[in-house]
Formats: structure tokens, C-alpha cells, sequence
């Protein structure tokens, strides 16, 4: 008896040190839009579905708060208010927090050519839901979290362009930060792309008008920071001596790829792949688009 006692502690002692020494392994979760937008799953490292959550849940909760979320309810000027009983399915940017708790997703409303969508938290845990208190003129396509989890950055595509606005917002005030736009750039069209945080979140980092730009979070300034090649990524291309990680211009200049050290790349993202899958990469030899291509790996625009 006391021997099977004692085997069973023993037993219990690795499993809990196996947990606390590889908590990231019960982490390792992502989320996923499913029945073509109306419900979003969260599913574990083994494929499981451990949450989900529908937009009628949304639709509900969003219908019965509605009028006490918002000072003036936002609106498509004098045609009509926003209709959260509009709010068919889930945007496509949907996105995990750093520590994978919370969920953040976009919901909209449309009328004359006109999309005002909104900014939602999901607590995963506490099942708690929270949305930004300002809405935003255009459809959102991705949101990206900061590397501590304390804001959000996301480009807004408009009827007029893609990317015609970036926002940013406080995830813990459920705020917004700030919005730019093409004054901020001094550009009528800024485009905006490519965005991401520095590794210490000071910093929202992005591309409009073939140049890279930054801005401050809490001073609210933006600065340029250096003009974007355009072209092909080549990699281990035949002949060239080293790495073979050169990006190939439209004048068929033949240059050194820069990678910035002190980006913050979510791990789906384009940039992690560059800075943790270069063998991977170069054995595959794909386009962006997911198309095999030999030996070159193709961007729209690089750092």
C-alpha cells in the first residue's frame, strides 16, 4: 500500500513539473473563423477545439448594451444608425493575444458604400467581452497585438483605397490611441502596409509610399525611417556565393536583405517566417501567394 502511495506522488510530482516546465506547450493555441464567418474557434496544439464563440453570442450581447456603450450612436450620417442586428458574421482578422487569454475581433455595419466596423475583446477564460468605445470608418483586415498585449494595431480599407487608414488602440483603457492617415504622411493615397511593433511595443512600425515609417504610441508622432525596396527575395539562388539571401530589384540590382532586429513579428507572420524558416524556405522555394516557384521567394515590398 504505502509503495503504490508512494509511486502515485512521485507520479504526480512529474506531471506537474512537466507542466511548469513546459508551459508553452499548453499554450500553443490559434484561432480560426468557422461556418464561413459566423463563429470563431480557439483550437489547441493537438487540433482541439477548447472555445468558441458564434456572432449571435455577439449579436446578443452587442443588442442588449448597445445604447449604453456610446455617448452618440455612431452612424452613417443622416441616413441611419449603426444596426449591431447587422452584424451577420465575424471580420476576417481575427487574432490571440501574446499570452493566448484573449481573443480580439472585428464586426461591421455597411450602408451607401460606407463601412464603420468595431473592435471587440474576448476574454477566453472569464468569457468577459469588451469593445473599443470609438468606431472606426472602413473595414479592418488584420489586427496585431503588441508584444506585451497592452495595444492593438490594425490597416483600415475604405471604398476610396486599401490601407487609407492605421489605428491603434489600448486593449486594458478599451480606447483608441490614434488613427493616421494620409496627412500623417504627407500623401492624398497613403497605403498603409507591413505593420508591426517593436519588441518593446514603444513603437508601431509600417510602410506607405515605398518608404518605412514609425510611430510613438504614447507621443502620438510619426518619423520616417527608410525607403522600401521593392522586388524578389532570392534565395539560395544558384551562383551566388554566401546565403544567397539577396533581394533582386526591378533594376536587377543584386543587394544584401536587411532584416530590422528589433521588429516584433507575431508567429504567422511574413517576417517570423523570413527570421525562423530560412532553411525551411529555401528548400520549398514558394511565392507569397503560396505558388512553387524555383529558387525565388516573391514580396510586394520588403524592409
Amino acid at each position: 500500500m504505502k509503495r503504490t502511495v508512494i509511486i502515485l506522488i512521485v507520479a504526480l510530482f512529474l506531471v506537474v513539473g512537466i507542466v511548469l516546465l513546459f508551459p508553452e506547450e499548453e499554450k500553443k493555441r490559434t484561432v480560426s473563423l468557422a461556418e464561413e464567418g459566423e463563429r470563431l474557434e480557439v483550437i489547441d496544439m493537438y487540433g482541439d477545439v477548447v472555445f468558441e464563440y458564434s456572432i449571435d453570442d455577439f449579436r446578443n450581447w452587442a443588442e442588449k448594451r448597445w445604447d449604453d456603450l456610446f455617448h452618440e450612436p455612431p452612424s452613417f450620417g443622416e441616413m441611419r444608425e449603426v444596426d449591431p442586428g447587422n452584424f451577420y458574421r465575424f471580420d476576417e482578422g481575427v487574432s490571440l493575444s501574446p499570452d493566448q487569454r484573449q481573443v480580439s475581433f472585428s464586426v461591421n455595419d455597411y450602408a451607401a458604400a460606407a463601412t464603420i466596423s468595431f473592435i471587440v475583446f474576448l476574454d477566453i477564460e472569464k468569457e468577459d467581452v469588451s469593445l473599443v468605445k470609438e468606431e472606426n470608418m472602413g473595414g479592418v483586415r488584420e489586427i496585431i497585438w503588441s508584444p506585451n498585449g497592452r495595444y492593438v494595431s490594425y490597416i483600415l480599407d475604405t471604398a476610396r483605397a486599401r490601407g487609407d487608414y492605421l489605428s491603434i488602440d489600448n486593449v486594458t483603457q478599451k480606447e483608441k490611441v490614434l488613427t493616421l492617415s494620409g496627412d500623417d504622411v504627407l500623401l492624398e493615397m497613403p497605403r498603409f502596409e507591413d505593420v508591426s511593433f517593436s519588441k518593446d511595443s514603444e513603437y508601431v512600425y509600417f510602410v506607405s509610399g515605398e518608404k518605412e515609417w514609425r510611430v510613438n504610441i504614447k507621443e502620438k508622432e510619426t518619423e520616417k525611417v527608410r525607403d522600401v525596396m521593392k522586388g524578389e527575395l532570392v534565395i539560395n539562388a544558384p551562383g551566388i556565393e554566401g546565403e544567397g539571401w539577396h533581394l533582386n530589384t526591378n533594376e536587377n540590382d543584386l543587394l544584401k536583405m536587411e532584416i530590422k532586429e528589433d521588429i516584433y513579428c507575431p508567429e504567422e507572420n511574413f517576417c517570423s517566417d523570413l527570421l525562423n524558416k530560412k532553411e525551411e524556405l529555401a528548400e520549398k522555394s514558394v511565392t507569397a501567394k503560396g505558388e512553387k516557384k524555383e529558387d525565388v521567394f516573391i514580396v510586394e515590398e520588403i524592409r
